[in-house]
């Protein structure tokens, strides 16, 4: 069975903030998407819905609520990293390889070097 598409779901009924504390992680995304369509997505939120979009929606989107992350908040570790996974399961390759470069280069340390080269040993 396929999604339906965005457009053919029923509107949610709930808040984003009240589905993120639910147990429905399909619900939450539906109410999320719904709330901040063409909105931008509260500085509070973001983390939260990025890890909902990574682990139940569209990865691409995660790593677009990441890059924000990281422009408002400036590099962390967990951001960096978590963007760039989000790249790679949404496959673009291509950023996937710049994001995990990128950190390695303006921030060396172990975690950084591993992760670009988990990532080119993947190939």
């Amino acid at each position: 069975m396929e999604p339906r598409p965005q457009s053919e779901r029923p509107a949610s009924d709930i808040a984003c903030t009240e589905a993120l504390q639910g147990d429905n992680p399909y619900a939450a995304l539906d109410a999320c998407r719904a709330e901040f369509d063409n909105a931008d997505i509260p500085a509070e939120l973001r983390r939260s819905i990025a890890s909902l979009e990574y682990e139940h929606g569209d990865p691409l989107r995660a790593a677009a609520l990441w890059k924000a992350i990281l422009g408002d908040e400036g590099w962390t570790a967990e951001a960096a990293h978590a963007r760039a996974m989000a790249l790679w399961r949404g496959g673009d390759l291509e950023q996937t390889e710049a994001a995990f470069t990128d950190s390695a280069t303006a921030h060396p340390s172990p975690e950084t070097a591993s992760d670009l080269l988990a990532f080119l040993l993947a190939f």
